[in-house]
């Protein structure tokens, strides 16, 4: 048990008020654990892009790069991983400052207020990122078999279908990466968030 646990349950043991500077430790130890949690979720970020270079690296010298030509997606796909990037690196700025932020607020209702803007920030990148892979997808496939096939009404159906069945089941790979990743680290901010709520420390 961490020493916020022991401060907390020591506190519901006795019946008189807190001392104000035991209330204020624990408020330091709660500003820590935050911005313990955010540096953690820019520090993830970073890898995704990284992982995201990694990937387009990769596809520049695969037969991946040779399909993209083939179907005339080149352009398309360019724009796209253009776009994921300044995503990205959009998002990772925004953790950053919500980092700085956080780790600087010496005034609990400045906290909570950060910590809020955190969670918003993760769940806008999360969906973000879904929506983005969901019409990536949806393009690439459209257009290769646009440009690589002739298919008749009912292939071209069940085409669709298949294709929609591999959508539904990426996007779920990617709601359950996120729900993990991020998931675990903004339920802990929520916890933090509650905690900052019982405290009476005036500001």
């Amino acid at each position: 048990m961490d020493e916020l646990e022991i401060l907390k349950k020591d506190r519901k043991k006795r019946e008189a008020s807190l001392p104000k500077y035991e209330q204020r430790e624990i408020y330091q130890m709660l500003q820590k654990k935050s911005t313990s949690l955010v540096k953690w979720i820019f520090l993830i970020s970073m890898i995704e892009f990284s992982f995201l270079l990694a990937l387009d690296v990769w596809t520049s010298f695969s037969e991946f790069n040779e399909l993209i030509d083939d179907a005339s997606l080149e352009n398309y796909f360019r724009v796209l991983i253009i776009l994921n990037y300044l995503i990205i690196v959009v998002f990772v700025s925004l953790f950053f400052f919500n980092y700085r932020k956080i780790n600087v607020t010496d005034n609990v209702r400045k906290l909570m207020k950060n910590i809020l803007t955190a969670r918003r920030t993760v769940k806008c990148y999360i969906w973000v990122n879904i929506v983005l892979f969901a019409f990536s997808f949806i393009l690439i496939m459209y257009k290769t078999a646009e440009a690589s096939f002739s298919f008749s009404t009912r292939e071209m159906l069940v085409y669709m279908a298949v294709s929609f069945a591999i959508l539904i089941f990426f996007v779920l790979l990617f709601l359950l990466y996120y729900r993990i990743v991020y998931g675990i680290l903004t339920r802990k901010l929520d916890k933090n968030y509650n905690d900052l709520k019982k405290l009476d420390i005036q500001d």
